[in-house]
């Protein structure tokens, strides 16, 4: 009896031991893990991201990718999931279910409001920039039909104030961030386009152009020192990307015109107007011997022969585009602004060269250029009064509709009086001179990268 007792104990161990030995076996078969490669690319333009976190969902096992892209993790189970984040790109969860390699090709998130900005270390997030920046809505400054980024970006910023000064096509432009900052100094901002510091607005083409932020106070503008004291522009223009040549070709027309003319006297009008007065003031006038030279068939509307509804043309090619090691892009064009005044207006042909070449893993090499030449039609148009005889507007208001644009003989008429007012046709036509200026800015850029996340430049 003691014996069946002792067979009856023994039994159950081993049955536990066997079980435990199978449930092992099961488990150690279920969290078999294995090591997973891949490279991690921007579908933008295919070009490879260094820095990727990558993350295995629900606990803290993780790693980031290297200079070109590639990383390599070891996970614990085959059903676990990957979790792919960069700043400026959306995150991408990829199950691994099995698999040695995965490659993910992040992409870029629609920030609202241009979530990074661009400053003077490079780009940050929005929230992180301690200092005051605006970034201007760069879409809606290429949807305005105008020659000129200064008058295309027009209440476009908050606190930026831009004026034109002179009132031709292609006059001078006055910029004011947060106001005047001297009285007797250069108030204008510092502008930077692709790091090249002191670039002229007037050269650039709005259609070039990727980023436009404004820095406005102290601290965002610290880096640029006393020359970034009336603030700072930056522009970034379009650059190559890998893949497929794209050709992009673009026209806008457009034409201005004086919204409203002032209602004048007409010849009519101005005859009985001189023939009512006074007659001792008619006598000092001489009333009767200016009217005794005047043609009564004469009535010349002077706002009619200098104002015109002018054109505007803007025309813009492109080509981007280029390998895993060279990347292009060439953008040319071309605008026509004509002023509402006869014979004003400004005319601007560009081109830009943008190429960026990989030569070593840790060596790139950039080059940009930008080639402009500009056109300006002289008139005298602020001129007011005095021995010049005045600008074409001020001309206009004031010449006596008696006055012919022509004389028989062919001259211009000129007119009554002793007064020295110069006819406002021949003015606009017989306009002294043009503003013709060629501009030419270049820079050859070297980045060298030292470790994953120290890039010398």
């Amino acid at each position: 009896m003691k014996k069946m007792y002792t067979k009856l104990k023994i039994l159950p161990i081993y049955f536990v031991l066997f079980s435990l030995c199978i449930l092992g076996v099961y488990d150690s078969a279920n969290a078999q893990g294995h090591t997973v490669n891949g490279t991690v690319t921007s579908s933008n333009d295919g070009e490879a991201l260094p820095g990727v976190n990558i993350m295995v969902e629900g606990s803290d096992t993780g790693t980031s990718t290297n200079i070109d892209g590639e990383y390599s993790l070891d996970v614990v189970h085959d059903d676990v999931t990957l979790l792919f984040s960069y700043i400026g790109y959306s995150t991408v969860e990829e199950p691994v279910n099995g698999r040695s390699t995965i490659d993910v090709a992040l992409v870029m998130d629609a920030f609202e409001g241009d979530e990074l900005v661009v400053v003077g270390y490079g780009t940050q997030r929005r929230r992180d920039v301690t200092g005051s920046v605006s970034s201007a809505n760069v879409g809606e400054m290429q949807s305005i039909a105008v020659p000129r980024v200064s008058q295309a970006l027009q209440g476009q910023v908050a606190g930026v104030q831009v004026v034109n000064t002179q009132k031709e096509p292609g006059g001078t432009v006055s910029m004011r961030i947060r106001g005047q900052n001297s009285i007797n100094g250069n108030n204008n901002p510092l502008v930077v386009i692709d790091g090249i510091i002191g670039g002229n607005l007037n050269m650039v083409n709005t259609e070039d152009i990727e980023t436009l932020d404004v820095l406005k106070d102290a601290s965002a503008t610290a880096i640029y020192g006393s020359r970034g004291a009336n603030g700072v522009v930056v522009i970034t223009t379009k650059r190559g990307f890998e893949g497929t040549p794209q050709i992009n070709f673009g026209t806008s027309v457009g034409l201005q015109q004086v919204s409203k003319k002032l209602d004048l006297l007409d010849a009519n009008g101005q005859r009985e107007m001189l023939l009512g007065l006074p007659e001792d003031l008619r006598n000092t006038i001489n009333v009767d011997g200016l009217l005794a030279n005047v043609d009564p068939a004469v009535n010349t509307d002077w706002q009619d022969e200098v104002f015109q509804i002018a054109p505007m043309r803007d025309h813009n090619l492109s080509i981007t585009g280029g390998t895993d090691q060279t990347r292009y892009a060439i953008m040319g064009s071309n605008s026509d602004q004509g002023g509402v005044v006869r014979g004003s207006g400004f005319g601007r042909t560009s081109l830009r060269v943008n190429l960026d070449q990989d030569v070593f893993e840790w060596l790139k090499v950039g080059v940009n250029l930008n080639l402009a030449r500009t056109i300006q039609d002289n008139l005298r148009l602020n001129t007011a009064g005095g021995s010049s005889g005045g600008g074409v507007t001020d001309a206009a208001l004031r010449m006596s509709p008696m006055v012919p644009v022509y004389n028989e003989d062919g001259s211009y008429g000129s007119s009554l009086g002793a007064s020295p007012l110069s006819n406002p046709v021949a003015l606009t036509n017989e306009r002294p001179s043009q503003n013709k200026n060629n501009y030419l800015q270049g820079a050859f850029t070297t980045r060298i990268v030292l470790t994953d996340i120290l890039i010398f430049r």
